[in-house]
């Protein structure tokens, strides 16, 4: 199944996504504190829970190849992610445990536990990725706060919320200098009628790199809006040849439970 190739490719998706926020910065349940000029008061809705389960089909595409597999995924917000991954005729292949500050994949076909902490994946991928992060792609919520935003536009149907990411420019010979350039671009599509965000674009002109995640058919879950489809399309260019990394999370079953769940995870013998 390449359990472990296929969610360190995901992970690449997740990761380009922490290009925009170091730190995702949490958001109240609703937030109406821009207004458009002679427009409607701008309203965005933060999926909020304790515990939630779900039950999902994921579809995983690249250039030149697909996979398709069965996950049951299992959240404590802001604390554990835990993921059960089956190919389509039910075998479980590997279970992952996300912390606040470390994953852990364990093999379950070779019996094999790999260790990955977050700053040694920010320093191989050369920038930054969090727990919080991770756990915003899952339940549909923005990357940034919607409070700082640099600009808001109103639509006929949705809200255009965006913002520009600047990295700061440091000279070794010079403690005291700080330039800030431009490096990235975020725009996000939020529904004006429900207040839920409908796509995420994340563009860097200067890499050719640029990210796409769509949510949509929206459901309710303890009177709360949830996209139960979401798409994620990160195209880059990678020797000349431009790239495209597909993943489709479909999710039949979505709960927020009353008592606590679990998380069971073995851990095997061998770290890599």
């Amino acid at each position: 199944m390449y359990i472990k190739a296929f969610f360190l490719k995901w992970l690449l998706i997740s990761t380009t996504i922490s290009l925009v926020a170091c730190r995702s910065q949490k958001q109240s349940a609703t937030i109406m504190n821009k207004v458009v000029q002679k427009g409607e008061p701008f309203r965005y809705q933060h999926f909020d829970f304790e515990y939630l389960s779900l039950k999902s089909k994921v579809k995983f595409t690249t250039n030149n190849e697909q996979q398709k597999l069965i996950a049951d995924i299992r959240l404590k917000q802001d604390s554990l992610i835990w993921i059960s991954l089956r190919n389509t005729t039910g075998i479980e292949g590997a279970r992952i445990l996300i912390t606040i500050d470390s994953i852990f994949i364990s093999d379950r076909l070779n019996n094999k536990l790999y260790t990955y902490h977050f700053k040694q994946i920010s320093q191989k991928m050369n920038f930054d990725i969090d727990f919080d992060i991770l756990q915003s792609i899952f339940v549909g919520n923005l990357f940034i706060n919607a409070a700082s935003a640099d600009k808001l536009k109103e639509k006929a149907e949705t809200f255009i919320l965006s913002d520009k990411i600047k990295e700061k420019i440091k000279r070794y010979d010079d403690p005291l200098y700080i330039n800030e350039k431009k490096k990235y671009e975020i725009e996000n599509v939020i529904n004006k009628s429900n207040g839920k965000l409908e796509k995420t674009i994340i563009n860097d002109k200067k890499s050719k790199k640029e990210l796409v995640i769509i949510y949509s058919d929206f459901i309710e879950v303890a009177q709360q809006l949830f996209p139960s489809v979401s798409l994620s399309e990160l195209t880059y260019e990678h020797q000349g040849n431009l790239v495209h990394i597909n993943l489709e999370l479909v999710h039949s079953k979505v709960t927020i439970p009353e008592e606590p769940l679990t998380f069971p995870f073995r851990f095997s013998t061998k770290d890599e």
